[in-house]
């Protein structure tokens, strides 16, 4: 008699840019056992859901008995982060870089659903709309803010008929990622694009800079339309806990400003959860 046991796996840039990851343009595209800012308490992260056993079951009855699934607890997470994101074409170049720490907000919208808001830097944030859809956490939106020091541009991006993040599925595999935006910023008119590609889980590992073992996706995008270029990330969600541990993303866009030519948006991206600060006065 062969037994099978499966845990519960929830989840969890343009400016005048792109695409998404949600993440693609720049505006953005991020375990979190917890700590919570801003008068927040800290939350451990939720207890895996009891796993499914399954004696001689077919597959298919296997992920049916797989709970979905769950959101974080809200609240605002802290992240070591490195990287920064570059305007070429105006002049001069601009270059904002990161660190050391960025944040990610978790707030509650409807019953299955959550915002997330990363804030990679002071005056650029991202907010993705995500919801719980059967076994996976899919991505049906968002927005993105940045300001630069020659303006600023918001994003906002739709995914029909959404962007699969994580899967709680017993044999993930791939999926493809497809968002239509528009960017509109202070120096040019309004710019259409498609941010599409493969979003491909590459297996369960420990995630770079912890000792958490994560499920690992690897998103490449293609972006075209006013916008042309490529996003390419790797998300990793803690296989017990469904939360992001780390994100690497590389964004590198061009788009054009008449009359000046080509202004060409590069990001390098690195992030990893922060433990919890211990309370003071603790044991």
């Amino acid at each position: 008699m062969r037994v099978r046991t499966r845990h519960a796996m929830p989840l969890f840039v343009a400016l005048a840019l792109v695409a998404s990851a949600c993440a693609d343009l720049v505006g953005i595209d991020t375990n979190f056992q917890v700590t919570a800012h801003d008068g927040g308490s800290a939350v451990p992260d939720a207890a895996v859901a009891e796993a499914a056993v399954i004696i001689d079951a077919p597959i298919d009855v296997v992920d049916a008995a797989i709970a979905p699934p769950r959101r974080p607890p809200a609240g605002t997470y802290s992240y070591a982060v490195s990287g920064y994101d570059q305007l070429d074409g105006f002049f001069p170049s601009e270059v904002a870089n990161y660190g050391p720490t960025a944040t990610v907000k978790i707030a509650y919208t409807d019953s299955d659903c959550f915002d997330m808001t990363i804030s990679l830097r002071k005056d650029y944030d991202e907010t993705m709309h995500l919801c719980v859809v059967g076994l996976e956490l899919v991505e049906d939106g968002g927005t993105r803010t940045q300001k630069f020091g020659i303006g600023s541009a918001s994003t906002t991006v739709k995914c029909t008929p959404g962007d699969t993040y994580y899967s709680a599925s017993m044999t993930p595999a791939l999926w493809m990622h497809d968002c239509l935006g528009q960017n509109t910023d202070t120096k040019t008119n309004p710019s259409l694009f498609e941010a599409h590609g493969d979003y491909a889980y590459r297996g369960d590992e420990v995630a770079p800079g912890t000792t958490v073992l994560s499920r690992h996706y690897h998103d490449l995008r293609s972006v075209n339309g006013s916008q042309n270029g490529k996003n390419e990330a790797d998300w990793y969600f803690s296989v017990t806990g469904g939360m992001l541990e780390h994100l690497t993303r590389a964004v590198d866009v061009q788009y054009a400003v008449p009359p000046l030519g080509t202004v060409r948006y590069r990001e390098m991206t690195t992030l990893t959860l922060m433990p919890p600060v211990a309370d003071a006065g603790s044991d």
